[in-house]
């Protein structure tokens, strides 16, 4: 994968600690990094398994990050995903 050249008005990489049960994972989405849909919640289905390539995030009011949008690489298309479900080698750290 080539360097990634973050658009006008990038911060930097959002670290999210998230928590299901006796379960911590510890998030850090970078944009134009590759990742896998695993939720935490054994129930959560939705894009369970898939591939998928940051390329933005959805913000609430107070500028956190909460939501990652995300081209799916089975169908190149677009989608949102909570930034809590996301997994990957060397970015994630799971306790």
């Amino acid at each position: 994968m080539g360097k990634v050249v973050p658009g006008p008005g990038y911060i930097g990489p959002e670290v999210v600690i998230c928590g299901f049960g006796t379960k911590v994972r510890k998030v850090m989405a970078v944009v134009g990094a590759e990742y896998e849909v695993q939720p935490l919640n054994p129930r959560k289905k939705k894009h369970r398994g898939r591939r998928c390539v940051i390329l933005g995030f959805v913000r609430d009011d107070n500028g956190w990050a909460y939501r990652a949008v995300v081209r799916f690489l089975d169908n190149n298309r677009q989608g949102r995903v909570d930034i809590a479900d996301l997994k990957a080698d060397g970015l994630t750290e799971e306790e």
